[in-house]
């Protein structure tokens, strides 16, 4: 049981802040860190600003009915507290409502066949649609269609990016320049442009995300 506690994200609030703990030594699915688009082992590599934490962030806790996680928590809580006035909120809710056209619907996996030929076989290229939004901090919002991990055909992925820079100890200790620790966590504080640009980005993602995202901002408001 904790060695699942141990790999999961937690939002927090305290001193004002919306604070997320997230591990950075279980390489998970979910969360884990990369070094120029690779995995990093990061109990073995020094750590550097640039590494980033890719972030598989979700809005509703798994096999639950719809229980607020992650990014829909952090929506709630700023709302709830002050930092999302009542105007930025609505202004959201328009914002998702005046959605026509999402990613999913818009653009397909593909199989392109290229001129080339390796022995006797034709070589083929696997075309993943991606969209990427880079934050005023240097956080990254990324959306991939790529086939779905436990069933068949496609989904839309959604990415959140960290860099390591952007992110802190839980002792106030150095981070870079050394290994992490044994089942080390670190403290991200997601500004409100933050959590709204990743609400509005899930709005695009796909009919289903949007559909989601209606309902969120319905209950939280």
């Amino acid at each position: 049981m904790m060695a699942d506690i141990d790999k999961q994200s937690e939002v927090l609030f305290e001193n004002g802040e919306i604070i997320c703990s997230l591990p950075i030594t279980a390489h998970t699915s979910k969360i884990r860190v990369k070094r120029n688009g690779e995995p990093l082992a990061t109990r073995q590599k020094e750590l550097e600003g640039t590494d980033l934490i890719e972030w598989q962030i979700s809005y509703y806790k798994p096999d639950t009915d719809k229980e607020f996680y992650e990014i829909a928590e952090m929506l709630k809580t700023a709302y709830k507290k002050g930092i999302i006035s009542a105007s930025e909120l609505n202004d959201l809710k328009r914002h998702v409502k005046s959605i026509k056209e999402t990613f999913f619907e818009k653009f397909h996996f593909k199989i392109i066949e290229t001129k080339e030929n390796f022995y006797d076989f034709a070589v083929l290229l696997r075309q993943s649609p991606l969209i990427r939004k880079i934050l005023s901090n240097g956080s990254i919002l990324e959306i991939e269609i790529r086939h779905k991990q436990r069933a068949v055909g496609f989904q839309s992925m959604f990415y959140l990016f960290i860099p390591l820079k952007n992110v802190v100890t839980t002792d106030g200790s150095e981070l870079l320049g050394r290994p992490a620790n044994s089942k080390e966590r670190v403290l991200w504080k997601p500004n409100k442009t933050d959590i709204i640009e990743t609400i509005k980005a899930f709005s695009i993602a796909s009919k289903d995300h949007l559909r989601d995202i209606k309902d969120i901002l319905d209950r939280i408001s």
